[in-house]
Parts: C-alpha cells; structure tokens; sequence
C-alpha cells in the first residue's frame, strides 16, 4: 500500500473515531451550555474541523495526488516507527533540531526526505506524536490533528468573547465558517499547527494581561504556544506582536480612571509599551536569519520569483521599488490581494474557486460596512483593546502576506492566522446596531 494514502480501514477507522468525538463533544456541550450559552456552538465547531481535515485529506490524496500534508505523515511515519524500534533515539530525536542529529542517528532521518528546513522536521516530529496513536493511518491522524485544531480555534472563540460576549454568532462565523480557514487549519499542515497556538497564545494573554490571572503554569503556556509559532512560521508572532502592544496600551490607559492622571501618563506608558515592543520584535528578528533586515529585500524577491513559476494561479503587484516609499505604495494593493482577491473570474481550480467565493462575499461586506460607518471603521476601534488590536494586525499581516505571496494558492494558507480578526472587525459594525436594538427591547 502506497502510504499517505486512504483506503477502506482508513475510512472505516475513521468513522468510528468521528463519532465518538462527536458524542463525546455533545456530553461536553450539554453540561456547560446551561451556564456558558457560547457551548451551543461547541459541537458544530468540532464538526467543521473534521470536515475541513477530511476535506483537506481526500483532495489531496484524490485531486492533487500528493502534496506538503502527506510528505509530513509519511516523514513522521518513519520517525514513529522508531519508537517501537528504537524508543530511547526517537526521543532524542524529538528534542533535536535538523542540523543538530548526530551521525548514530542519521540511519533514521535519512529516510525521511521531506525535512530539509528546520520548520518541516518541527512538524515532522508533532505528526509522528499523533501517529503513534493512529496506527500511522494517515486519516486518523488528520482526525486526531483536527482535534488540536479545534482546542486552539475554541480558545481563541473564547477570547473574542471575553470582550464582546454577546457576539456569538459573529465570532463563530468568524473563527469556524470561513471557508479559507476551514480547509487551510484543519488537516496535517503548519497552517493548522499555528493556527491553534495562536489561539492557545491569544487566549493566555488575555488571562495575564487582561484577567489578571497569573500563574506559571499560564505563564509556560503562553510561552510554549509562542514557541510553537516561532518555530513553524515565526512571521505570524512578527506581525501578531505590533497589535498586541497597541492592545496593551489601551487597556491600561483605559484603567486610570482619574482623567489629569489619564493626560499626564498615557504618553509615558505608550512610550514604554512602544520600546518594549521595539526590543521584543528586534530580538526576535535577530533571532531569524530569514527576518533580518538586511536580508529581507533578497528573501521577498525570491518569494516573488519562487511563486510565479511554481505553477497555479500566480498575480501581481506591478513593478515593486524595494525602498520605503516603494513598498509603502504597495499597501492598498496588498490589503486588496489578501483579502478581496482572487476574483471570481481569476479561479482556476476548485480550491482557488473556493477563495475566490470567500472573498467575494468578504468584499460585499466590506463595502457594506464602510458604506454605514465611513470613517468609524478606523476612529472606534481605538476606542477598544480587541478591535484595535484586529484592526493593526488586519493591516500589518494582510500588507505582509499580499506583498509577498504572489501566488493565490500559497496566499489562501499564508492569510488564514489574520482572517477570524478581520472578518470579525467586519462583522461586529455590521451586527453593532441590530445588537443594540435587540439589547434596547
């Protein structure tokens, strides 16, 4: 049998452990939802992480014929075989990086070809974790990674609700309905992997910055989820940091409630929010060799070159002066691939037809929403920790993922960690006045 591939035990494994998710979920739902109202929509989040982590497994098994989700399994196959083999060594493995394995190891990672850079060996080592409880059955393991993908995706549910509780219905279609982040978080990808710690991240830091619940072990959570990003696609904690030290400011501006107070510190705590977010975010750049600034411009061209000969459905930003002004003229465009594009007519297959419905329909409630509220839309978000926060990371990561993409395919996995908190921003001037009416009567 081929591996990475789904037969009729894969099928037949499968359904069994989707159903017993499902009413496992259910049990779960029904002894919180009394209290927390939010767990209606607890099962139903689960199944669209199934169903994307199917989806994403038999389109890649029976449309495409292979690609990055069956490398990793089979990558990680081989390392979980190690463990009935050679317990002691796949544990060392685990705790070693690509360019770190000893020459008494290399008889194990030379058999796996798909881990050339550091960020598919971390992925390699998390899938051979699930497959040990799959019977390296690539499907099951889809199941068991969509499972993480839902832990993550229900935190970060959990957060948007922690400052608008009674937006339900926007954040569950904002974090589990979008098509885009169905397919691209669910299944055996880095995509879902960061996804989730993002979800994992977000939350905990709003237990410590903003619940005030600090413990270590909240601490070393938000730690580990972070690392997990940077480790996989250390892009994502770059662009996520600048809104979260805007989010900072407002919060504890907006807690000193004694206005003279309020004028005279403000401008000193932006100060240092600002200087410790400058000092975070360069450390970790320098952290990078991929993120250094004097290395950037070559890596954004090569992105350029890489994606529009790899095939597919490649755009273009027009000609791009790599200087300050040249970049920052690309902006508009930027935010338009990434969020409003492809266009219906620019799909060629079923996955860029899938986007290009996506944002269709994000671009409609776009201009519905800047019809009502025109200047609004950019003065009321900083009147709020969260949707200044959505609104500077809708920015900073649409402009960073749209300029360098140049290819639609690789575009629909880049933007999914940004999509929730943007359409989120959408959706909540579009529900903001139903809302009030409906709390009004």
């Amino acid at each position: 049998m081929t591996e990475g591939t789904i037969n009729i035990f894969d099928i037949g494994g499968a359904t069994i452990l989707v159903v017993i998710m499902i009413i496992i979920s259910n049990f779960y739902k029904n002894s919180k939802k009394e209290e927390q109202p939010e767990y209606k929509y607890f099962t139903w989040g689960l199944i669209t992480k199934i169903v994307g982590a199917v989806a994403l497994a038999f389109i890649y098994v029976f449309y495409y014929g292979g690609g990055d989700t069956q490398n990793y399994f089979i990558g990680a196959k081989v390392l979980s075989n190690s463990f009935f083999t050679e317990p002691f060594n796949y544990f060392r493995l685990l705790l070693l990086d690509n360019n770190e394995i000893p020459s008494d190891l290399v008889h194990i990672t030379n058999k796996i070809a798909f881990a050339r850079a550091s960020e598919e060996w971390f992925m390699i080592k998390i899938t051979s974790v699930l497959n040990l409880f799959s019977f390296n059955r690539y499907l099951i393991s889809s199941l068991y990674i969509s499972l993480i993908a839902f832990y993550g995706s229900w935190k970060m549910y959990k957060s948007f609700l922690f400052f608008f509780p009674k937006y339900h219905k926007a954040t569950f279609i904002a974090i589990y309905l979008l098509p885009s982040v169905i397919f691209w978080s669910s299944g055996i990808l880095k995509d879902t992997i960061t996804f989730a710690a993002l979800g994992i991240f977000f939350y905990q830091f709003i237990n410590i910055f903003f619940k005030n619940k600090i413990n270590i072990f909240k601490i070393i959570i938000l730690i580990t989820s972070s690392y997990v990003i940077y480790k996989l696609k250390a892009y994502i904690i770059l662009g996520f940091l600048p809104a979260i030290f805007i989010a900072l400011y407002i919060n504890y501006k907006d807690r000193i409630r004694n206005k003279l107070i309020k004028q005279l510190t403000a401008p000193i705590l932006f100060i240092i929010i600002i200087f410790a977010g400058y000092f975070l975010l360069s450390n970790l750049i320098e952290s990078s060799n991929k993120y250094k600034v004097e290395t950037l411009e070559s890596r954004v061209q090569g992105f350029h070159s890489w994606h529009t000969t790899q095939g597919g459905s490649t755009y273009s930003l027009g000609e791009v002066e790599y200087t300050p002004v040249g970049i920052i003229s690309k902006i508009p465009a930027s935010l338009n691939v990434t969020y409003f594009r492809p266009y219906l007519w620019e799909a060629r297959n079923i996955t860029s037809l899938m986007g290009a419905i996506e944002s269709f329909a994000i671009l409609i409630l776009f201009l519905i929403v800047v019809w009502k509220n025109r200047l609004k839309l950019i003065i009321t978000p900083f009147k709020n920790p969260f949707l200044a926060l959505s609104l500077v990371y809708s920015i900073v990561f649409g402009f960073a993922v749209g300029f360098t993409s140049y290819n639609f395919g690789a575009l629909a996995r880049y933007k999914v960690p940004v999509m929730p908190f943007f359409v989120f921003l959408l959706l909540y001037f579009y529900y903001k006045n139903k809302i009030k009416t409906e709390v009004q009567n």
